[in-house]
């Protein structure tokens, strides 16, 4: 009967643990990198709903920019599709 691992035995086990981790650890990443691209686009979508249902509630227009350094100006929600070309 058998009461200890032998050096090589506990090695083993090691190298088998640390090449997993070098598998996984790129695949988290990945992961990672795609759930914040979806929140990303999410957050744009929501953005775009409030706009549209800001300008379809003041005729059409836009809300003015918040930065002080700005000159005001208004825009049409149709003016700006045009402009871009979209």
């Amino acid at each position: 009967m058998r009461k200890a691992w032998t050096i090589i035995e506990i090695l083993v086990v090691i190298a088998v643990i640390a090449l997993a981790v070098a598998i996984i650890l790129p695949t988290i990443a990945s992961s990672r990198a795609s759930a914040k691209l979806g929140l990303t686009s999410s957050r744009l979508r929501q953005n775009a709903a409030v706009m549209h249902a800001y300008a379809s509630d003041w005729r059409d227009y836009l809300p003015l920019p918040l930065n002080p350094r700005h000159k005001p100006y208004r825009i049409t929600l149709s003016e700006l599709l045009i402009s871009a070309q979209i």
